[in-house]
């Protein structure tokens, strides 16, 4: 975006706002940078603290543009927090549904277990009574042959 907005500048100022390199220590040495050069092909005009100012300008968009990114940052992280949160609450409701549900589960175990106890005394007597019952019904067979 950064890129984008310094080429729209560049393209507003009449091409007159290049962001190159600066230029060599040596400037004897080195051949003639894309700075000294307009875009129409003739020499750039330049103005003593044209770089400190395009410096400045430069450093105004990307102080701006990391600001705005970090705004938009915090704020996504602060909906990430908030529905983290909602979730976190959401589970631990269903953790806590959960868990009531185990301990009626279990509940119920015990007393279904409690009903079979009593099932099977219930039928240990019965088949007490029904052996002692076919037994008199056998004497009493016998008592009267």
């Amino acid at each position: 975006f950064v890129h984008r907005r310094l080429v729209q500048r560049a393209a507003a100022s009449g091409g007159r706002f290049d962001v190159t390199l600066p230029a060599p220590a040596d400037a004897d040495a080195a051949a003639p940078s894309s700075s000294s050069v307009a875009h129409d092909g003739g020499p750039k005009q330049a103005w003593p603290g044209q770089d400190d100012v395009l410096a400045m300008e430069l450093d105004a968009i990307l102080a701006s543009q990391l600001d705005h990114q970090r705004s938009l940052y915090e704020a996504r992280m602060g909906d990430l927090a908030t529905q983290h949160q909602e979730a976190l609450d959401r589970e631990h409701q269903l953790a806590e549904a959960e868990e009531a549900r185990h301990q009626q589960l279990l509940r119920e175990i015990t007393e279904a277990e409690r009903q079979r106890k009593a099932l099977d005394r219930e039928s240990v007597a019965s088949r007490k009574a029904c052996v002692e019952a076919e037994e008199r019904l056998s004497f009493v067979k016998d008592l009267n042959q």
